[in-house]
């Protein structure tokens, strides 16, 4: 039995998909994704090269399923972390059904390929990286910086990065996590003990 564990991170959109996944060696003592195996990231951009949200969807979907992919890894051994709807953002955009679509297109795919999936609320990974489920995008990238010390080129990305760091403590365990990133690890456990999203 394979003791690596990848985790895929997503923040969903139609123009532009974050993503990041993170190979974990369960045999290493500390498991946070600066000690990932691997680590990838970057986005799966539509806006150019793509008409229409069919095809968009499509574009994205194919580009997810080969992310999910690594023979490396078991089939049970793959956890993907989407981020989830932001409520207050329904009624302000017509592209909201387009992401609803997305979303759950995903979460089909992920089905189909037997792993499991689980959406996280955006406020959740906003508290864990910002200490406030209230940060703007700009905060986000400005924080993802500043914690992992990496300079990301779009907030997208630093949206998946730290939602996979998030989701790797909670499976995982985090050593010293600060108040704020407990309460969002118990958030990503107690969403992962109820099962699917």
């Amino acid at each position: 039995m394979s003791n690596l564990y990848k985790i895929i991170a997503i923040d969903p959109s139609t123009s532009k998909t974050g993503y990041c996944t993170a190979i974990i060696d369960n045999d290493t003592e500390t498991k946070r994704i600066q000690d990932a195996v691997d680590v990838d990231y970057g986005v799966i951009s539509t806006h150019k090269f793509v008409e229409g949200t069919f095809y968009k969807i499509i574009r994205i979907i194919t580009a997810v399923s080969e992310l999910l992919d690594d023979d490396r890894i078991e089939g049970s051994n793959r956890v993907m972390f989407i981020e989830g709807y932001s409520y207050g953002s329904f009624g302000k955009s017509s592209s909201v059904s387009d992401l609803v679509e997305l979303s759950g297109a995903m979460k089909y795919m992920a089905f189909t390929q037997d792993v499991d999936f689980f959406a996280i609320p955006p406020t959740t990974i906003k508290k864990f990286l910002c200490g406030s489920g209230n940060a703007k995008k700009e905060d986000m990238k400005l924080n993802a910086y500043k914690k992992y010390g990496i300079e990301f080129k779009t907030s997208d990305e630093a949206d998946a990065y730290a939602l996979a760091d998030l989701a790797i403590s909670a499976i995982f365990g985090r050593h010293n996590p600060t108040k704020k990133e407990q309460e969002t690890i118990e958030v990503v456990k107690s969403i992962m003990e109820k099962g699917l999203s």
